[in-house]
């Protein structure tokens, strides 16, 4: 009796080993073909960075190991490690160096040429949740010429913040629930979703013109109960949404942007790998993404895992 136990015992945990090693082989493979295809249908998968979907690979390669000595766990988990690097968003910035790009920066004003003409423009971005004047109050010590501010305060705070942080220089202009704040003459524009961005016209101390736009797009859910279909759904729904929302803001940014430099950043609730960028025209380079240097992630506050 002992001896037949002994033996069920050992198919049912074979069993349940190559179940584990199906299961990361087979999820590599939907994973991966998500990530590649980016479907809105399938944003309940992409919305997550590849390097969380790789742990769960891993773990179940490393239970297969456990119950079946087989060496194919070894490769269900090689090919997550592999593709966990080869995909993962921080692996660019992370290869042009390790410190944040601010580091060691934040004392130094934006860089000038030989005539005193700022070359460089040092933007800050900031979702202030539940409209806290005191969050934002935190990219002084960054000394930004611009910030985007999403889940704005009201304008008047606004207003003096960006008295204390450029004296008369500073302007800032609002709409519902995004801001600018500019070292410079700001000229607010009409804008089509307004509870969505809001487009300016900045006209620098030296005469210069750039249009910028502050962006903050329909939040995401962020549900793992994928074996329900209300949760794809939802994921889907939403991802819509966001991208029809920045078609529609890049649309007036382009009318309002014609033949001057422009800028444009914020919180758009997804992942850099996302679909939804394919919104933006070609000619537009996301700064991050060409020239970042570090994790660069910035959600959660607490413990960001992620650039959205």
């Amino acid at each position: 009796m002992n001896i037949k136990v002994r033996r069920l015992t050992r198919i049912a945990s074979a069993s349940l080993g190559f179940a584990a090693m199906a299961g990361s082989l087979l999820g590599h493979i939907v994973v991966v073909f998500c990530l590649f295809r980016s479907w809105d249908a399938v944003a309940a998968v992409t919305v997550f960075p590849i390097w969380i979907w790789a742990i769960f690979g891993i773990a179940l390669a490393g239970i297969a190991l456990l119950l079946t000595r087989s060496k194919l766990a070894y490769f269900a988990a090689a090919i997550w490690i592999i593709t966990a690097v080869i995909g993962a968003d921080e692996r660019r910035s992370l290869a042009r160096g390790l410190s944040p790009t601010l580091h060691g920066e934040r004392e130094k004003t934006g860089s000038r040429d030989a005539e005193g003409q700022r070359v460089v423009l040092r933007i800050a971005t900031i979702n202030s949740q539940k409209r806290n004047i005191d969050a934002v109050r935190e990219v002084r010590r960054f000394n930004p010429d611009i910030v985007f501010v999403q889940e704005a305060p009201p304008l008047k705070p606004l207003v003096d913040l960006a008295k204390e942080m450029w004296g008369d220089e500073g302007s800032a202009v609002g709409a519902y629930y995004c801001a600018i704040l500019a070292k410079g003459k700001l000229d607010a524009r009409s804008a089509a979703l307004r509870d969505r961005g809001i487009c300016a016209m900045l006209t620098l101390e030296d005469g210069r013109e750039i249009e910028v736009m502050s962006i903050h797009l329909q939040h995401a859910t962020t549900r793992w109960d994928l074996w329900n279909p209300s949760c794809w759904r939802e994921h889907r729904d939403l991802h819509r949404k966001r991208r029809n929302q920045l078609e529609t803001l890049i649309a007036d940014f382009e009318t309002n942007a014609a033949g001057r430099a422009r800028l444009f950043g914020g919180d758009f609730n997804a992942p850099p790998t996302s679909n939804l960028f394919d919104a933006v025209p070609d000619r537009d380079a996301n700064a991050f993404g060409t020239a970042g240097k570090g994790l660069g992630n910035t959600f959660i506050n607490g413990f960001p895992v992620l650039r959205i």
